[in-house]
C-alpha cells in the first residue's frame, strides 16, 4: 500500500515538473536582434583603405628616411623627451602636500 502512494505521489511530482518545465519551453522565445546590419559591410580592420593607406605611408617612410636614422624603438629608456619640453596637457601635476605625507607613511594611518 504505501509502496503504490509513494509510486503515485512520485508520478504526480513528474506531471507537475513536466507541466512546469513545458511552459518554460514555450515562454522562451528566439532571439530577434534589434540591430541589423547590411549584408556586405566593410569592416574597418579589414578595409582596403587601410592597407592602401599603410602601403602608402611605408613607401613615404622608406623614400624619406635618411640613411643615418636610427629605428624606431632604439632609443633606450630614459633618454627621450625632456619633461619641460612636453604640452602643458602631458606635464605632470604638481604634488600636493597631504599626497606627499600619504606616499611617505605608506598608504592609510
Amino acid at each position: 500500500k504505501i509502496g503504490l502512494l509513494v509510486r503515485s505521489a512520485v508520478a504526480a511530482a513528474a506531471a507537475r515538473m513536466a507541466s512546469s518545465t513545458a511552459r518554460v519551453i514555450q515562454a522562451i522565445k528566439p532571439h530577434n536582434p534589434l540591430i541589423k546590419f547590411r549584408a556586405g559591410s566593410a569592416r574597418p580592420d579589414r578595409g582596403p583603405t587601410q592597407t592602401t593607406a599603410s602601403s602608402t605611408a611605408m613607401k613615404a617612410t622608406s623614400t624619406a628616411a635618411p640613411a643615418s636614422s636610427k629605428p624606431v624603438g632604439s632609443t633606450p629608456r630614459g633618454t627621450g623627451i625632456d619633461e619641460s619640453q612636453l604640452p602643458a596637457r602631458y606635464a605632470r601635476k604638481p604634488m600636493s602636500q597631504y599626497e606627499a605625507d600619504y606616499i611617505q607613511r605608506g598608504g592609510p594611518e
